[in-house]
């Protein structure tokens, strides 16, 4: 999908409603682990420029060129919000240049934040800015240590993130559609470790950015679409298109769970917790219209897009990979979520249903790769684990890449890409020509 979408039409982020600027600190010693040098270049012609000027050829001029490349996104990128730099709580000391930087977090960006590349009105277009996520938490806020509350991204996570980004491009991809996955430029450690939340020891990780190409998300609040609106019918159309592939943006977090009681009531839970604030007899209602089953899972779609969302011709960005999952058949009911209805009840298709998709045998991503399994003790030990721990596949690959940068640095990212990029061509192998 082009950059060339409606945020290089708006204005920029200075003029994006309730959208402050926020002065960050630019950090002393981030490095670049990975970046994608080609797709910088073709986004940002003065990069393409100032690497056409250097000379040399071969391997030699390659290096120069990622230096280059590296030194322009610490640069730009390499920044953390003030509150976040003041504590220790959740995070090493973090050190910084004495540099304030002027950068943009809209509502509902959370630990996310859009950096100026060049001096502020110079350009609106999507070449003008870098969305940067681990930044920490915005001014007025306090770290907390507590999940999707510290601010930070560990380097795990974004190695995991990054390889199910790859894997959902690969498919929208293959599908031959217009829907794509929003591009990620770059990975930076942060040059500071944080506590992770991943493995349940609080193991002290290194503090990763994560560097994607400028878009623009929905308000906060909006983020959901409103009922038969396009929105709602392209997210849908996704789901279906992932499913085909195994893959689904379905979660706990975004299920709701129905239940008859042993004294005859009707239950409804989310993420673990009774849903209130409806009248039993609308709950009763609901319940009828389902069959009155004993127990129901309704699965909501969680797919997430950037605002550049067509109808006709069709094109949706995606963002965010983080929760999506594989799966070798579905079961339960799909919900599609809305923001204009009771309990977000945008419409049901249940599994018997004629337009209920299965995965596709032929390009069904192996679903024993999403299967917990024990780590072996030689890779424990390697990633730093105190004990036992059982994880995805996704997240054993996540955790190793993790492992040779600590070990080795710099000198492990070929092993890293390789690594990586064996991973998911793993995955996709038997796909057909």
């Amino acid at each position: 999908m082009s950059r060339a979408d409606d945020t290089a039409a708006d204005g920029g982020p200075s003029t994006w409603p309730d959208t402050r600027p926020e002065r960050m600190w630019r950090l002393r010693d981030a490095r670049v682990v990975l970046a994608d040098y080609d797709l910088l270049q073709r986004d940002f012609p003065e990069l393409q420029a100032a690497a056409n000027r250097l000379p040399g050829r071969g391997a030699a001029r390659r290096r120069a060129v990622e230096s280059l490349i590296d030194r322009w996104l610490v640069s730009i990128a390499a920044v953390a919000s003030q509150p976040q730099v003041r504590q220790t709580l959740v995070n090493s000391e973090i050190p910084v240049t004495g540099e304030l930087v002027r950068c943009h977090r809209p509502p509902g960006y959370g630990r996310a934040c859009i950096v100026p590349v060049k001096s502020e009105g110079s350009g609106t277009s999507a070449a003008a800015y870098l969305d940067v996520k681990g930044v920490g938490v915005a001014t007025g806020r306090r770290p907390r240590p507590e999940p999707h509350a510290d601010g930070l991204i560990d380097l795990d996570v974004v190695f995991n993130e990054v390889i199910l980004q790859r894997l959902i491009e690969a498919v929208l991809r293959r599908a031959g559609g217009a829907y794509g996955a929003l591009p990620f430029y770059a990975i930076l450690d942060a040059g500071f470790d944080m506590t992770e939340r991943w493995t349940g020891y609080g193991l002290a990780r290194p503090a990763a950015l994560l560097v994607r190409r400028f878009h623009r998300r929905f308000d906060f609040g909006q983020d959901l679409p409103r009922r038969h609106s396009f929105r709602q019918h392209v997210q849908s159309e996704i789901e279906f298109l992932l499913r085909q592939f195994g893959f689904t943006s379905v979660n706990p977090s975004t299920s709701l769970e129905l239940r008859k009681t042993p004294e005859g009531a009707v239950e409804l839970r989310m993420q673990g917790r009774v849903v209130t604030g409806y009248e039993p007899a609308q709950v009763q209602r609901l319940w009828r219209s389902l069959g009155c089953p004993e127990h129901m899972i309704c699965e909501g779609v969680n797919v997430q897009t950037s605002r550049s969302v067509r109808l006709d011709p069709p094109m949706a960005e995606l963002v965010d990979f983080g929760h999506y999952t594989v799966r070798a058949r579905f079961e339960h009911p799909v919900l599609s979520l809305v923001s204009d209805r009771p309990l977000r009840w945008g419409g049901l298709l249940t599994a018997d249903h004629p337009s209920y998709v299965q995965p596709d045998p032929a390009f069904a991503l192996d679903a024993a790769a999403w299967r917990l399994r024990s780590i072996p003790k030689a890779d424990a030990r390697r990633i730093g684990l105190p004990g036992p721990l059982s994880a995805s596949g996704p997240r054993r690959a996540a955790l190793m890449a993790t492992a040779a940068w600590r070990a080795r640095g710099a000198k492990a990212r070929d092993w890293i890409r390789r690594h990586l990029d064996g991973y998911v061509t793993e995955l996709i192998a038997h796909w057909p020509a």
